[in-house]
């Protein structure tokens, strides 16, 4: 019985020694738990190293009464040189059956999104990428925080 407890303990310690460190983490709380159709969220980060590669990850934060299954936004992406690209993307909050994503307690969910993977910066300097609520009302509700992160590929 030690021998699995030490056995157990030793891989977590492990484990929790090799989690890679976020480079880049900011989280935006959205007031009265709203967001609004004309509140742009932006998350500006300088390019760390152009060698390596990273994994850049959004987690939602919401109320368990959150209306509807996915949450639509408009991502906006500001390079250095002045370029920028848009797209719109869809994150699914809620499985098909109704089932909330991710890891919940009894009043919120946290649900992680890969936003890129194993990806490496072109250019040196200030990158902003800007989420826009892209849904069919002006506001949305039980949206209680966004986050973005940035973290070293193990890839």
């Amino acid at each position: 019985m030690k021998k699995n407890i030490f056995f157990f303990v030793s891989i977590v310690l492990l484990l929790s020694c090799n989690k890679e460190k976020s480079v880049y983490e900011n989280s935006i709380v959205l007031d009265k738990q709203s967001w609004s159709w004309n509140e742009d969220l932006k998350f500006s980060f300088e390019a760390p190293d152009l060698e390596k590669k990273y994994n850049l990850y959004l987690e939602v934060e919401n109320h368990k009464d959150y209306n509807f299954q996915n949450l639509y936004c408009k991502v906006i992406t500001h390079f250095p040189d002045s370029t920028e690209t848009e797209q719109i993307l869809s994150f699914d909050l809620f499985n098909s059956r109704g089932i909330q994503n991710g890891e919940c307690n009894k009043e919120y969910c946290k649900v992680q999104f890969v936003m890129q993977e194993d990806f490496k910066f072109e250019k040196e300097g200030l990158h902003t990428l800007t989420f826009q609520q892209y849904m069919r009302s002006s506001s949305v509700n039980h949206l209680s925080k966004i986050t973005l992160r940035l973290i070293p590929s193990t890839i």
